[in-house]
């Protein structure tokens, strides 16, 4: 059984890093080239989002501990992106998102604690998991960008 499961499980990681592979972030705009040639990649301006949801979000499952910035941008057409592991084409994470966050809110759209399940949008390990990652004036700007409490 173990044989037969290692496979799938192998091609199921190198399946979502494919897909991953296909999101291209840049300053004014969001584009996710789709796997399926008949699908549409048109790109998104970052300024026709209609809502954005941040959070930190800390889960502890078989002993692995996982601290993930949740700053989720949806789309009128109900598509949505997470740019909180997103690799930024040049620069630091921080300024790349602080550039589209500052466009973002100059497009009024609307900002909102993120909710799924019974998740807390705002773990208190998950901040302390930012404050070593992020040191100094660094978690500062997080903080102003994920919107978290002072």
């Amino acid at each position: 059984a173990l044989s037969g499961a290692l496979p799938i499980a192998i091609g199921a990681m190198i399946l979502v890093r494919d897909l991953r592979a296909h999101e291209i972030y840049t300053a004014t705009t969001y584009v996710h080239s789709p796997l399926l040639p008949w699908k549409s990649s048109d790109p998104r301006l970052w300024s026709s989002a209609v809502k954005v949801e941040t959070g930190c979000s800390h889960i502890e499952r078989e002993g692995k501990i996982s601290d993930d910035i949740i700053y989720e941008v949806r789309f009128p057409d109900g598509a949505t992106t997470r740019l909180g592991d997103a690799t930024p084409l040049q620069g630091s994470w921080l300024d790349a998102v602080e550039k589209i966050d500052s466009l973002l809110v100059a497009s009024g759209v609307e900002f909102a604690p993120w909710s799924w399940l019974d998740r807390n949008p705002v773990h208190p390990l998950c901040i302390a998991a930012l404050r070593e990652r992020f040191p100094g004036t660094e978690f500062e700007r997080v903080q102003r960008l994920l919107r978290l409490p002072g």
